[in-house]
């Protein structure tokens, strides 16, 4: 599920629109409707790709924050010697290592 970084869709394609004065529009988008207005859509759109994007990213932070992942107790080394920085980089490329893969 996203997580909204920057506010509501509503509130951020409200906020384009009374940058270009078209405050009805506006008021109509706050208000609960134009969901088929394109800067809703867009909005929604963009929220929900840097939702994705920052779940993926706080995935990986929390399993390098993990004690265990440091562990040199574990048989062949620390899990953090095997990983190699992995699981940060398929983050970064937008992938996701540790289970909710969609691709």
């Amino acid at each position: 599920m996203a997580t909204p970084v920057i506010g509501s869709a509503r509130a951020l394609a409200a906020r384009a629109l009374m940058a270009e004065g078209r405050n009805a529009e506006a008021d109509i988008v706050l208000s609960g409707g134009g969901d088929d207005f394109p800067e809703v859509q867009v909005a929604r759109l963009a929220l929900d790709t840097i939702g994705d994007h920052h779940q993926r990213l706080e995935l990986a932070l929390a399993f390098y924050a993990e004690p265990d992942h440091w562990d040199s107790d574990v048989p062949d080394g620390s899990l953090a010697s095997l990983d190699r920085g992995e699981v940060a980089r398929s983050a970064l490329r937008g992938k996701d290592q540790l289970g909710s893969h969609r691709d």
